[in-house]
C-alpha cells in the first residue's frame, strides 16, 4: 500500500505535443503547422533554428513540475525521436531518468491515403470467410 505521506507519480510525456505546443505558444497559433515543412527540411536553415532556439522547452521545469505532486516512479516520454526537432532533447530526458518511447511518424498507406476517387465517407464492407464443408 502507498504511503500517503510519501506520493507516487508516474509522468507520461507526449514530447511531440510539448514541443509543438510551445512552439505555438511561443510564436503564435497554428506557428508549427505553418513552419512543419520548413523544419522537416532544414532545422538549421537559419531563421527555423532562431525560431526554434526561442521555443526551446524548459526540459528540467516540466520534470520538477511533475516532482512536486510525489516521488516519481515512472517517467516516459513519447516522441518521434528520429526528428531533429525532438532529438535535440534526447541526452537532457535521459539525464533525468526518463525513458525514451519511439514513435513512428504517422504516414498516409496507399491503402488508406485519400484519392479523387475515393467517397468522402470510407464506405464500410463485410467479407466473409469461407466456411469448411464439416461445419
Amino acid at each position: 500500500m502507498a504511503d500517503p505521506q510519501d506520493p507516487r507519480v508516474a509522468v507520461y510525456l507526449d514530447f511531440d505535443n510539448i514541443v509543438m505546443s510551445w512552439y505555438d505558444r511561443v510564436h503564435g497559433r497554428q506557428a508549427y503547422s505553418r513552419d512543419r515543412q520548413r523544419i522537416a527540411e532544414d532545422p538549421t536553415e537559419p531563421e527555423i533554428a532562431e525560431r526554434l532556439a526561442k521555443a526551446t522547452v524548459d526540459v528540467g521545469a516540466v520534470i520538477d513540475f511533475a516532482a512536486s505532486f510525489g516521488s516519481l516512479t515512472l517517467t516516459r516520454a513519447y516522441a518521434d525521436w528520429s526528428s531533429p526537432v525532438n532529438a535535440v532533447y534526447r541526452d537532457q530526458l535521459v539525464a533525468r531518468a526518463v525513458d525514451l518511447v519511439q514513435l513512428f511518424p504517422a504516414r498516409p498507406t496507399p491503402r488508406t491515403a485519400p484519392t479523387s476517387a475515393s467517397p468522402s465517407t470510407p464506405s464500410r464492407t463485410s467479407t466473409s470467410c469461407p466456411t469448411s464443408p464439416m461445419s
